[in-house]
């Protein structure tokens, strides 16, 4: 940690940048939080997002161009649901029509941000496997768990949103917590998935 040398190293680096870039966009959320500024904190997690994209598979597989635009797309989109989950925990704690209409919100942003994260996962495995043998290689089969816990969200999500949500406008106290118990599943299945993925990634690629 002492030798400047290898600090030099690795901060000429592809992980050097990518920290950099999650240092700093860190740094501006904070300042987007204290300044009160949506913007802020938005570039600041877009730039920790943009990170992803200068190093690993995508940046030493072809097309490039295509893979990092993709994987950007994907890497938002999943920060998004990660962090909304929280918040609507937070404002499902009062059942009404305030509620309800923040829920109806997310709802919508929802509805264009998880076809987007679909479509740019599966156009990622399809560029870096190449063909549906490699499905049956170790990085295969963690593509293969990603899609299991996607389409699990998926069914809680829809719970959530067309079972749940309709009741908390009515005022109804239960459902609201039932959305709470189903949104925090939500939350640690989508941790799971990071947590394999960040494994899997480390030990083997495509």
């Amino acid at each position: 940690i002492a030798d400047a040398s290898l600090q030099a190293f690795h901060l000429a680096s592809d992980a050097g940048v990518a920290n950099g870039l999650r240092v700093l966009g860190m740094l501006v959320v904070f300042m987007g939080v204290r300044f009160r500024s949506k913007w802020l904190s938005l570039s600041g997690a877009t730039m920790a997002c943009l990170s992803f994209t200068v190093m690993g598979h995508t940046v030493m597989h072809e097309p490039g161009w295509l893979l990092a635009p993709l994987l950007l797309l994907h890497v938002l989109v999943l920060a998004f649901w990660f962090g909304s989950l929280r918040p609507l925990r937070w404002i499902a704690d009062s059942a009404g029509e305030a509620v309800a209409g923040q829920l109806e919100k997310f709802s919508r942003l929802a509805g264009i941000a998880v076809p987007v994260l679909f479509v740019a996962g599966i156009v990622l495995a399809a560029l870096l496997l190449n063909s549906f043998a490699a499905l049956t290689t170790p990085y295969g089969l963690m593509i293969i768990a990603k899609l299991s816990g996607f389409a699990l969200l998926i069914g809680m999500a829809s719970i959530n949103r067309w079972r749940f949500s309709p009741r908390i406008r009515a005022g109804d106290a239960a459902a609201a917590r039932s959305f709470r118990n189903l949104a925090l599943g939500e939350w640690l299945l989508i941790l799971l998935v990071i947590v394999v993925t960040e494994v899997m990634t480390s030990l083997v690629s495509p």
